[in-house]
């Protein structure tokens, strides 16, 4: 945990390929920078829909266990690096939600 899913429209991006690989371990290194989280424990997923979106072309959900250290702040900059990483690779600005998950409430395997 944390969890990063990004939805892009297919039609994002142009026909090229994004670079992908550079903006997300940017990506995952400011979870761990921002949120403290454990780096073998940060899972970004790029999902592209089956048909095309309807509203925001870039939807992206970040879910992570709320903790004391993970102040409205620390969020904010989450939210800027995942801004950042979109644009990157697709040149486009997200529609960003971010769910802090009380541990109580939170269950999970591996």
């Amino acid at each position: 945990m944390p969890v990063i899913k990004i939805y892009a429209d297919p039609r994002c991006g142009g026909a090229a390929a994004p670079p992908f690989e550079p903006a997300l371990a940017r990506l995952a290194d400011e979870a761990v920078t921002t949120l403290g989280a454990d780096p073998d424990l940060v899972q970004i997923l790029w999902i592209a829909p089956l048909a095309p979106v309807h509203g925001s072309r870039v939807y992206v959900e970040a879910n992570f266990r709320a903790k004391e250290t993970r102040t409205p702040a620390a969020v904010e900059r989450l939210m800027d690096a995942i801004d950042r990483c979109v644009q990157a690779c697709v040149g486009e600005h997200p529609r960003i939600r971010c769910y802090a998950e009380e541990a109580a409430h939170l269950y999970a395997r591996r």
